[in-house]
């Protein structure tokens, strides 16, 4: 009988150390739905024009389930916004991004919203995001380049 109970318990102990290990594997030990900030970068408000409404535009998106990253600039008078969604939630972009830009356009009165979904767009904002970051644009070339993305925008809708 112990020989029994031996056989049937090493299969069970096993199973449940895999599932145990199974569930703790996450890349970073951080999740999208747990952490708001999931994959956010805070572009410094000290620059010639304050990043401050494109973070709260970010975390305000961010906190939307289907999105898991999040990159933004606004100028004195545009904000955009490009997200990154989970896989699943691929067969809804357009409905996501009407979604996200209707609610940014109410948080954000006196700002022109453009959000995009676009991979492309994504890293565009990121190099533009480190730029800022490095303080190496003026408002000038800041407006330059969010009308370049901005018209790259409308050439892929």
């Amino acid at each position: 009988m112990k020989h029994i109970w031996k056989k049937a318990s090493l299969p069970a102990l096993l199973l449940f150390f895999l599932s145990v290990a199974g569930c703790a594997n996450n890349e970073d030990g951080r999740s999208a739905s747990s952490d708001p900030d999931y994959d956010l970068t805070q572009v410094s408000n000290k620059a010639e024009i304050s990043q401050e409404i494109a973070n709260q535009a970010k975390r305000s998106v961010l906190k939307k389930q289907e999105v898991i990253g999040a990159r933004g600039v606004n100028t004195s008078d545009q904000l955009l916004v490009a997200i990154e969604v989970r896989q699943l939630d691929r067969f809804r972009l357009k409905k996501l991004e009407k979604r996200i830009t209707s609610d940014l356009e109410k948080k954000f009165k006196d700002k022109k919203v453009t959000v995009s979904t676009d991979k492309k767009i994504y890293l565009e904002l990121d190099e533009l995001e480190g730029r800022l970051q490095t303080k190496d644009l003026s408002k000038k070339k800041l407006d330059q380049e969010t009308n370049r993305i901005k018209k790259l925008i409308s050439d892929q809708a």
